[in-house]
């Protein structure tokens, strides 16, 4: 499991993740970087709960990433210690990380410029 957490920004490949959200009020989330990584024993099972998980946040206002990572046939990509052994999936996830760093580092320069709007439904 990939967890990197840096100012305000979470990547995580737990399954769990989205049950997490439901502990929090809703404008905890606002404003938030977000990454998706999924994963599957099968060709297209971690592909097809994406677009979903980027609605789900999107409605929770947070600022899904660009780079999305599908781990298709995970048993072939990571070992048993859960190691990733495919370059390209690794090179994605480096990606994914450094983007999701960059947009928490700029919200965190822009929070001390002014305050965050907020959404008058939270």
């Amino acid at each position: 499991t990939w967890y990197v957490s840096h100012v305000e920004a979470v990547v995580s490949t737990q399954s769990t993740g989205t049950n997490m959200l439901d502990y929090f009020s809703p404008g905890v989330y606002r404003h938030k970087p977000v990454g998706i990584i999924t994963y599957s024993v099968t060709e297209t099972g971690g592909r097809r709960v994406q677009s979903p998980l980027k609605t789900l946040l999107s409605e929770l206002c947070m600022i899904v990433q660009p780079t999305v990572v599908s781990a298709s046939k995970a048993k072939d990509i990571f070992n048993k210690e859960g190691e990733c052994m495919s370059e390209h999936i690794s090179s994605k996830i480096k990606s994914l990380v450094k983007e999701t760093v960059w947009y928490s580092e700029a919200l965190t320069k822009q929070r001390a410029v002014r305050e965050a709007p907020t959404a008058s439904r939270f």
